[in-house]
């Protein structure tokens, strides 16, 4: 749906912003502006400014700042139009939805679908005698309850016509379903996406489920795969983690960036919480902008394959394009950081984490490794894979 300017500016026009945040923490007057302890990060003097002439505010602390709408999508974990949305009754201004509300309403059945199903595979995983081979997959990677109840993991059955009964049977359409990203758009019958696969919920901001993550039981298929966009989806947008991880990205400023889902959860379980994975693709501009309002550190922790090192060197690209300092931990054998849990435990895997290098220092170590520095060819070589790095 998109908002008309004029009532986007009559919302703002309307409040008064320091009415707005006076909401969220204690706003005192000083001279010509307010001030404030931060709502975005840890403070014991006050940095945050308001300017309500203007309809400003600016921290100096950790250098959030815009408008009205800027401040509650960060304190409320909204998108653009659901924080107009949230601050229209407020302003006392109606939105006219009625063009979008067939749009709207496939958006609510979406997310009241995909609440559903989300509670419906954790209850096999837990309860089901299908899903017995499920729960021995876990317990051999030694993935706790606790875990398990924390990322909300699942289980679909195998059987490929089971998800379109049970959906059918729920009353859902069979035309809704074919849109709803569970199923193949390949086949114009209902062609389940997902069968006999452990189940990852995406969780968006607020802690909805909006799509899922599939880790395969057998070889019928890819080992991985993960939802299909769709109206309430993004997949660049939103990262693996991000639910369970917020408070201790506010708190400590810092995240990790690991590739997979048993990798969010084997730091998890060693006792990092702020730890986070792109969605089956590579890391984007946008999942940089979003860390980029919360933190001020980053360390990345991919596998030591070739692959891991590409999308190491693709995320520092991205990465120097906000103020995030970048730090990279090293594996120095070629597993990740699941399998060093599984293997080695977790005291090894703590002990990895407390070892970083600046992402310079990552690169100039990939380049050395691959091209001869005591060569002319070499060391133009060497020039050539660092350029792009040094010219961000």
């Amino acid at each position: 749906m998109k908002i008309p300017e004029s009532i986007i500016s009559q919302i703002q026009n309307n409040l008064d912003i320091v009415d707005v945040i006076s909401d969220y923490t204690q706003v005192q007057k000083k001279g010509g502006r307010y001030w404030a302890i931060c709502p975005f990060h840890s403070e014991k003097t006050p940095s945050f400014s308001i300017t309500p002439d203007k309809g400003v505010f600016y921290c100096f602390g950790c250098h959030k700042g815009g408008t009205v709408y800027t401040f509650i999508m960060e304190v409320e974990k909204l998108s653009f139009a659901e924080a107009v949305k949230f601050l229209a009754p407020r302003a006392g201004v109606e939105i006219d939805v009625q063009v979008d509300q067939k749009q709207l309403s496939h958006q609510e059945a979406l997310r009241d679908l995909y609440a559903r199903l989300g509670k419906a595979f954790h209850h096999i995983l837990l309860n089901n005698d299908a899903a017995a081979h499920a729960r021995a997959y876990l317990d051999k990677r030694k993935i706790p309850r606790e875990m398990i109840d924390l990322f909300q993991i699942g289980y679909i059955p195998g059987d490929r016509n089971w998800l379109k009964n049970f959906l059918l049977q729920k009353n859902y359409s069979a035309e809704f379903l074919f849109h709803s990203g569970l199923f193949s758009q390949k086949y114009s019958a209902l062609y389940p996406i997902f069968t006999n696969r452990i189940m990852f919920p995406i969780l968006d901001r607020q802690g909805r489920t909006i799509a899922f993550g599939g880790r395969a039981l057998d070889d019928s298929g890819p080992k991985y795969i993960n939802s299909p966009e769709t109206p309430i989806f993004l997949k660049k947008e939103n990262l693996f983690g991000w639910y369970q991880a917020i408070d201790s990205i506010k708190k400590s400023e810092a995240f990790y960036l690991v590739e997979g889902y048993f990798d969010v959860i084997a730091l998890r379980m060693a006792g990092v919480e702020n730890t986070l994975a792109p969605l089956g693709t590579a890391f984007t501009l946008e999942q940089a902008k979003l860390l980029n309002r919360y933190v001020k550190k980053g360390y990345l922790l991919f596998d030591n394959d070739n692959a891991g090192q590409k999308a190491t060197e693709r995320t520092i690209e991205i990465l120097q394009q906000t103020q995030i300092e970048i730090n990279i931990i090293l594996l120095e054998k070629e597993k990740d950081p699941a399998d060093i849990l599984l293997q080695e435990g977790k005291e090894e895997l703590q002990k990895l984490l407390k070892y970083s290098i600046n992402y310079f220092q990552y690169l100039i170590k990939r380049a050395v490794k691959h091209y001869n520095p005591d060569t002319a060819e070499g060391k133009e070589k060497i020039f050539q894979f660092l350029y792009p790095y040094v010219e961000n």
